[in-house]
């Protein structure tokens, strides 16, 4: 199976399932009954680095990474990283994503315009998922978050001063006697 067309683009099937057995056979040999953390696949994006991307010599503009520079390249390659942290559960970075591919950040955002958006909404996703896990966590979201809590608050502070001031107990009184009739 060719890796690299004449076009210098990348066959994404190709390096998804080299980085995906590189990764699963580091696991297996290093931490077989252990839950990947962070730290773990951070360790293994090095490895991934050496073994598939460290070029064997120099390159033009002393490029730490085999394969040409390309939008479309670095977006297959950001796609399938992505994908590894979600399959682990675990937070992506720049970072780590730059350690398994030789990339800088910089040259991985010149190509991935949207790379630290991503990473930045993939991580927020992955810890509301955490917190929705636990009743505390619940209540945090529903306190501190943007996208759902704060309006779960500002309803309940309305509905409050809605019962406050609307509604008397001489008002329950005629409403029970009108549903009596």
């Amino acid at each position: 199976m060719e890796n690299i067309n004449a076009d210098g683009l990348i066959n994404p099937d190709y390096y998804k399932n080299v980085i995906n057995d590189t990764c699963e056979r580091v696991i297996s040999e290093l931490y077989p009954d252990e839950k990947i953390t962070n730290n773990h696949l951070l360790y293994i994006m090095g490895y991934i680095y050496n073994s598939i991307f460290k070029p064997n010599k120099t390159l033009i503009n002393n490029q730490k990474c085999n394969i040409p520079y390309n939008e479309y390249n670095i977006n297959a390659l950001f796609n399938i990283y992505l994908d590894l942290y979600n399959k682990y559960l675990c937070l992506p970075s720049l970072y780590s994503f730059s350690c398994m591919t030789g990339l800088s950040e910089d040259i991985i955002q010149a190509y991935v315009t949207e790379a630290r958006l991503e990473i930045t909404k993939n991580r927020r996703d992955k810890v509301q998922g955490k917190l929705y896990n636990s009743p505390l966590g619940v209540t945090v979201l529903a306190n501190n978050d943007t996208d759902t809590g704060l309006m779960y608050n500002r309803q309940n502070m309305i509905e409050r001063e809605t019962v406050k001031q609307g509604l008397t107990v001489n008002d329950f009184v005629k409403i029970a006697q009108a549903n009596n009739d």
